[in-house]
């Protein structure tokens, strides 16, 4: 590791602690609750292998049912294992072995092939049916326990066996510590399932039960559990794939009032126009759901890096919106971080800054900077050993013909995720420098090295100045998007030659969930952004412009295969916008999908109800905001949550 790299990461502790007395509080109240619980947690070791540990832990595990109407679900939230690595998380298994299997049928297809995952299946499957024999005297439920009795012989034959199904595994991954657990694309799971008179109530009650234990599904902040569903999607003859589950979960989210689980759905300019609308019906409510991702130029990026026809039209995603295939990938799509914004800050305190003749001479060091934050960012996930995993290896296609776990590569993609964070700043700094140092010599060099270095202190007039950000990120300015596309450009030319030690390449994106904590690692930045401070929210302005706009500057970035890795534009509205106009709204949807705006979401807000609620939370127990790729109740979020998306919420009413 070169000198400047072991400089940053040592910095990083003290940026930290500078941060911690700023903004006490942040990223640390989920981890709180988690903390309070794992005190009084009955550690399952791994003597004896991951196996042994499995079955320990489920035979150790109390019967703790939660489950809404006829649905058996049990979490022993202190029951949990010790784990020596990285757990294999943040994405769904493929829900569809175990619907369209039995324990029986997988057990002749791993006694059919011969080798060690082969006999690892076997003693996973021999786990699983122990504990499921084991708990069906215990389940009151005569319609559950009919249905997980099932699962021993034959494939599931309603709606209500195939949805216990997956609950059923669904609570082995998280009882064996497995975290933000997806569902898949559950509308495609269920094709074959009629629907009566009982199915809305049956999906009710099925996502009541998956909302259940949400203190301890809860991953970073509160709410951030990882449970979603994805519905709808293109296909490859052009046709657009939805049926009536695809309507009906989005109405059950909507009617439930919920901030979890969550809802993407793929859209297309070739969908229903009334799926579209229910939508739409959906977000005005506030719940966060569902974030939109846009298959028209998702599916040509995942071609473009490398997934078969098949694969990129089967496409899900991970806890948030990263795109992987389900099933048949090690896809850890938020691993680390490239930090655009950080390349930016030290450009400015480079010592060869000042003595810059052009703005090119400005924009080599920025790269220069910007080489050092993926170097670390590819040598942090390089050190990654991920946790031995027999349960996900069961249910991931390749391993059983490679004959290794899913851990050591067994599957068929091997890819690797990196998050940024910063590119507003980047983008915003590298313009005000070109403009007001360069062309309009408004300020020197000099007085942005000052200003960076005493965080604005004394320098009021040039934080108001550079603060502007006309023109800028999130704008349509031409300007704005060219830079943005020529960083990055020269970020996929470093990355395409990327291997991991599995043969994976790496994707990235513009979105992330880590646009608060890594603030923590940042100082000031040449966007008038002060030290230690969240950067903006994915693809944003933070101004209050016009949705049209950030929109078309969305629309303008090439996305290729390299950076495929989620590009959310993030957009604040005000709720009688979308109300009052729901046709309108549609229609500017259908827009916005047609000029190839990559993913999208919405969080409808009201600056004046957000302040109360803060000052007055238990006014508004039930209020749910939109994070980061989840929603959450706003009386969980840390304070500096609340004051961005009341700032956020003030500057959208401005319009």
């Amino acid at each position: 590791m070169n000198n400047a790299i072991t400089q940053r990461l040592n910095a990083w502790s003290t940026d930290r602690k500078k941060y911690e007395r700023i903004n006490p509080g942040v990223n640390t109240y989920a981890s709180r609750i988690r903390s309070m619980v794992y005190l009084k947690t009955i550690p399952i070791k791994k003597s004896g292998g991951k196996t042994m540990q499995l079955s320990s832990l489920i035979q150790r595990a109390k019967v703790i049912d939660k489950g809404y109407g006829n649905f058996f679900y049990s979490l022993d939230e202190k029951c949990v294992p010790l784990l020596s690595g990285k757990v294999i998380d943040n994405m769904p298994i493929d829900y569809s072995v175990i619907v369209e299997s039995s324990l029986a049928d997988l057990r002749k297809k791993n006694e059919d092939t011969v080798n060690n995952i082969s006999k690892q299946n076997l003693r996973v499957l021999d786990i699983v049916e122990k504990y499921l024999r084991f708990l069906l005297p215990q389940i009151n439920k005569n319609i559950a326990k009919e249905c997980l009795e099932s699962i021993l012989s034959r494939r599931a034959e309603s709606l209500e066996e195939a949805l216990q199904r997956i609950l059923f595994v669904n609570q082995l991954l998280w009882q064996s510590k497995h975290t933000l657990v997806g569902l898949g694309r559950i509308d495609k799971i269920l094709n074959r399932f009629e629907i009566d008179d009982r199915s809305k109530t049956i999906i009710m009650d099925f996502m009541r039960t998956l909302h259940e234990f949400y203190n301890y599904k809860s991953n970073s902040l509160m709410g951030d559990t990882g449970q979603i569903f994805i519905l709808g999607g293109l296909e490859p003859d052009g046709n657009y794939f939805c049926n009536d589950y695809t309507y009906l979960f989005i109405e059950c989210i909507k009617d439930l009032g919920l901030p979890d689980p969550k809802v993407l759905l793929r859209v297309s300019a070739n969908m229903p126009e009334d799926l579209l609308k229910l939508a739409t019906e959906s977000i005005a409510t506030g719940v966060g759901s569902p974030l939109l991702s846009n298959d028209d130029v998702v599916i040509p990026a995942l071609l473009d890096f490398g997934y078969t026809e098949e694969d990129a039209f089967g496409y899900g995603t991970s806890a948030c919106w990263e795109p992987l295939v389900i099933g048949k990938s090690l896809e850890q799509n938020n691993i680390a971080s490239i930090l655009y914004g950080r390349a930016a800050h030290d450009t400015c305190v480079d010592d060869a800054f000042t003595g810059c003749k052009s703005y090119d001479e400005v924009i080599e060091i920025f790269k220069k900077h910007l080489d050092n934050e993926i170097h670390i960012a590819l040598e942090t996930i390089d050190k990654i050993e991920w946790e031995y995993d027999p349960l996900v290896t069961l249910f991931t296609k390749g391993c059983l013909e490679k004959d290794l776990d899913i851990s050591q590569g067994g599957t068929i993609y091997n890819n690797y995720g990196l998050l940024t964070e910063g590119m507003s700043s980047a983008v915003n700094s590298l313009l005000n420098i070109k403009r007001f140092c360069f062309k309009q010599e408004k300020v020197s060099l000099e007085t942005v090295k000052n200003c960076i270095y005493s965080n604005f202190e004394g320098y009021s007039e040039e934080k108001e100045l550079l603060s502007l950000n006309a023109d800028g990120f999130g704008t349509d300015s031409e300007e704005a998007i060219e830079l943005t596309n020529e960083i990055l450009q020269y970020t996929i030319v470093q990355l395409k030659d990327y291997r991991n030690k599995f043969g994976g390449k790496v994707k990235f994106g513009l979105s992330s969930p880590n646009y608060v904590k890594n603030g923590l690692k940042v100082g000031a930045t040449a966007d008038g952004r002060l030290a230690y401070t969240p950067f903006a929210t994915h693809i944003s302005r933070e101004k209050g412009d016009p949705i049209t706009e950030i929109a078309n500057f969305a629309s303008g970035l090439r996305y290729e295969g390299i950076n495929a890795n989620a590009n959310v534009v993030d957009v604040v509205i005000q709720p009688n916008l979308i109300v009052d106009n729901i046709d309108k709204f549609v229609q500017y949807l259908m827009a916005i999908i047609k000029k190839g705006v990559f993913q999208i979401q919405f969080n409808v807000l009201s600056y004046e109800k957000l302040v109360d609620a803060k000052a007055h939370p238990e006014l508004y127990p039930d209020l749910i905001v939109r994070v980061w790729g989840f929603s959450a109740y706003f009386k969980d979020l840390p304070e500096s949550y609340q004051d961005q998306l009341i700032k956020r919420a003030k500057e959208m009413e401005r319009v």
